[in-house]
């Protein structure tokens, strides 16, 4: 098998400013190496954003966009866009080196969303009960 070179991308509504990054792999590589690889990549970036969640909380699309075209971007596995759930071996994906123009895999989360909108619930319910506090003065 190859070595190749991945253009990745974290989901804009995890971190809507988040660079694209390259990551090198082997196609004989299963989907949960890549997750490992690309989730220590990020930590190494920016440790805040996957501070609360493990790998294993990674869900890996593959895509073929421009940059221009990601903040259009909807994560459906239908082919609609071109965009595809990874799982099993990263060759069933990418056989040799694919195209250094696009973005390849976007990463995302339902872990790391859940616990963003908790963490924003928990603000709001907090802002409400001050309110309260202070109105009660």
């Amino acid at each position: 098998m190859t070595d190749i070179r991945l253009t990745c991308r974290i989901h804009r509504e995890i971190d809507e400013n988040f660079s694209k990054f390259g990551i090198e792999v082997h196609t004989d590589y299963l989907i949960d190496s890549l997750k490992n690889k690309i989730f220590e990549t990020v930590k190494k970036i920016d440790n805040k954003i996957f501070s609360d969640i493990d790998a294993t909380d990674l869900t890996l699309w593959k895509v073929e966009i421009h940059d221009a075209d990601f903040s259009k971007l909807e994560l459906k596995n239908n082919g609609a866009e071109r965009t595809k759930k990874i799982q099993k071996i990263v060759s069933d994906y990418w056989k040799e080196q694919p195209s250094t123009e696009i973005i390849h895999v976007i990463v995302d989360s339902p872990s790391l969303h859940y616990k963003q909108e908790n963490a924003e619930l928990q603000e709001e319910i907090r802002i409400i009960q001050d309110a309260r506090m202070f109105n009660r003065s």
